[in-house]
């Protein structure tokens, strides 16, 4: 999870990462904005090589995964949508699964604004990446 104040290159240290992992086609990867990944879920589509979704059916049968999610927080979820997100988080936490995050916000804050949820999401976050703050960096 890499955080901290805008224009300090949260996402382009995540589109690095991204292609890094692209290119040794180990695994899959997908890079999505949080409003993208939340259309998706909710969606519930399939895989399309020209044009990816993730969906939950999809993402249980992969072996190898790694998810990358810009922006995280900017939107304001709904019950259902935070929902969503936890049963994301919960999934690729319990396969295993690769996940880096952009975010504006500290931990702290990112809970208060997914209410019900946010603490299950919170964790599930802290248990899959290691958090990197860019706050009053160059």
């Amino acid at each position: 999870m890499i955080y901290g104040d805008w224009t300090k290159g949260k996402t382009h240290l995540l589109v690095a990462q991204y292609r890094a992992l692209t290119e040794q086609k180990f695994f899959n990867t997908m890079i999505l904005k949080e409003i993208d990944l939340l259309s998706d879920i909710q969606k519930q589509s399939y895989y399309d090589e020209y044009e990816p979704v993730l969906s939950m059916e999809w993402l249980r049968r992969q072996e190898k995964f790694h998810l990358f999610i810009d922006d995280l927080g900017k939107v304001k979820l709904t019950e259902d949508r935070t929902f969503q997100l936890f049963r994301l988080m919960d999934l690729i936490y319990e396969n295993c699964f690769g996940l880096t995050i952009t975010t504006n916000f500290k931990m702290e804050v990112l809970e208060e604004r997914w209410e019900s949820h946010g603490g299950g999401i919170t964790r599930r976050i802290q248990d899959i990446c290691k958090p990197i703050s860019l706050y009053d960096q160059v």
